[in-house]
């Protein structure tokens, strides 16, 4: 038995307080000094944390002339829509933006279900987190006073099966020090982080640039790389969360990928693994807003509208339903690309790029479940919390803690609001029942309060539209100028010079579509930043192609 701090003996007590103040003159006189100094030269090593990547000529006017009008047709309202849509605008083009859906957003996006008993409330396309590296879409959201009732999360926290749990609160935010303090927590024990193979992934985290990394890597999946590495059990957790928040299993995903992934949200920036969030429905806090500033921009906006039969005019120009159109972005997701060009005559002037789009495979399918429960669960989890796969569920968001609205209806009744999100449903799991009821099972084992909890209402959506990180894809991914002559392309599976992804890569496209066009016409570029495009080891020996024995797919 152990001894109680009352039972200790004389020695034992002489000296716990003496090692408390020994460790404390360590810190103070040997590790903070170091840690500083450290901090100065992964700075500088890294040539500082958020880069502007394009160049912008002052000689070059920034608006359009009023004697020389151009109109642009966006097709897609979600975030690189948005994106192209808000700089072209600003800089005097006439954009009409154009969305199939009866609400804007994409994949950010809200609207309102009325239920059995006659209640309406908003959903969601589902919880998103708003990472410090997204400095293209938060410099958007922040000029528009977005921003502001914008919250930071508590911890980022992955549950495990046997109920014990996986923070990161209070880590170490420097890029490479949040490395060794992941080590010192215990998730990546010493011994493994220094010996061979283990090694090379730290070789291969460390030389990430995107050119060579995915020349060597987007072949090799995660799961044949970390099995060529024994990366050990916790250690192969943390990653397989990013994999899972990709919509891959990982047999499916792309190393490379994730190595792009983790350089963006970790290894890059002095955010680490933590996030801010919106405190109310996307509907009114982030998208109205942002409709709000194209409308007084001059843009005209189309729901429920389809895009078809987009065709061009013999002086080079666009026509669709009676418009005509100097440049179109597409901004859409792959499958509506896929849709405009096949049922459009400019679809036929690149054969080549439909065939790549068709050869992406499409991703895994994924559920969100949303439940208002009679009652509270009791828990100190953070807002957005990951689970480690037991049936279906991957992540479990909070609502009642972190929306407004949610919390308001959990004070009223006593209860709470929660969403589930599978991001990659086995393949044997098709019926919706079954896609419920087992993620409410999942939900009784990692949150053991809400065992007994009933389900007031609820609203589900199961989906396959979620771009694609597989092993190979990023070969045949278009960049934003391989579309048809005045066609760009735009959202966040289109293929970038720098490393954003998910809504950053979405925003981000968009910028460089709107650059393309103000380029065409003689203007000057909007700025465009990034975390840095290399690693903290590239230029060292180890490069990224230094692979272990086997490691592919």
């Amino acid at each position: 038995m152990t001894p109680s701090p009352t039972t200790r003996g004389p020695v034992a007590a002489f000296l716990s307080p003496v090692l408390a103040v020994v460790r404390a003159v360590v810190v103070f006189v040997v590790v903070q000094p170091l840690a500083a100094i450290a901090r100065i030269v992964i700075r500088r090593r890294l040539a500082g944390y958020r880069i502007r990547v394009n160049h912008s000529d002052p000689l070059r006017p920034l608006q359009l002339p009023d004697t020389s009008p151009r109109r642009v047709l966006v097709v897609g309202g979600g975030i690189a829509g948005f994106s192209a849509a808000s700089t072209l605008s600003e800089r005097g083009f006439q954009v009409d933006v154009v969305e199939k859906q009866a609400w804007l957003g994409g994949k950010l996006g809200a609207w309102e279900e009325t239920f059995a008993d006659g209640e309406t409330h908003g959903v969601e396309h589902g919880f998103h987190a708003f990472f410090g590296s997204y400095y293209n879409l938060l410099g958007f959201l922040d000029r528009l006073g977005i921003t502001r009732t914008f919250k930071e999360v508590a911890d980022y926290r992955i549950l495990l099966l046997d109920g014990s749990q996986m923070g990161f609160t209070n880590l170490e935010r420097t890029p490479w020090l949040n490395m060794f303090h992941i080590v010192a927590k215990g998730i990546f024990p010493w011994f493994d982080f220094v010996k061979n193979p283990q090694h090379r992934l730290l070789n291969v985290l460390a030389n990430y640039e995107q050119r060579s990394t995915y020349a060597a890597l987007d072949q090799t999946s995660f799961h044949a790389f970390s099995a060529s590495v024994a990366l050990p059990e916790r250690m192969t957790l943390m990653f397989n969360t990013f994999s899972r928040a990709f919509f891959a299993r990982p047999e499916q995903m792309s190393m490379a990928a994730l190595l792009q992934s983790f350089h963006l949200y970790y290894l890059s920036n002095e955010g680490g693994l933590l996030y801010t969030y919106p405190t109310e429905d996307h509907r009114l806090s982030i998208l109205a807003p942002i409709e709000a500033h194209l409308l007084r921009q001059g843009c005209t906006i189309r729901r429920s509208t389809e895009v078809r039969d987009l065709s061009r005019l013999p002086d080079g120009r666009f026509s669709w339903d009676g418009g005509t159109y100097d440049h179109v972005v597409l901004a859409t997701d792959g499958r509506g690309v896929i849709d405009v060009l096949e049922n459009s005559p400019v679809g036929r002037e690149e054969p080549g790029l439909l065939e790549d789009l068709r050869a992406i495979k499409p991703v895994n399918r994924y559920a969100n479940l949303r439940v208002w429960l009679d009652r509270d669960d009791r828990t100190d989890h953070p807002v957005f919390t990951v689970v480690q796969k037991r049936k279906a569920l991957d992540s479990i968001s909070f609502y009642h803690r972190c929306e407004d609205t949610s919390a308001a209806w959990a004070r009223k009744h006593g209860g709470a609001v929660i969403e589930l999100h599978a991001y990659q449903l086995p393949a044997d799991m098709t019926d919706p029942a079954e896609i419920r009821d087992a993620l409410l099972d999942d939900l009784r084992h990692f949150v053991p309060s809400l065992r007994d909890a009933q389900v007031v209402r609820e609203h589900m959506q199961v989906r396959d539209d979620f771009s694609a990180f597989f092993v190979g894809h990023h070969a045949r991914r278009p960049t934003t100028a391989q579309g048809p002559d005045g066609v760009r392309l735009a959202g966040d599976w289109v293929k970038l010079p720098v490393p954003a992804m998910l809504m950053e890569g979405a925003f981000t496209s968009g910028l460089y579509a709107a650059n393309d066009i103000l380029r065409a016409e003689g203007l000057r570029e909007a700025p465009i930043h990034s975390v840095p495009l290399r690693g903290i080891g590239w230029g060292n020996p180890a490069r990224p192609g230094q692979l272990p024995a086997g490691a592919r797919a």
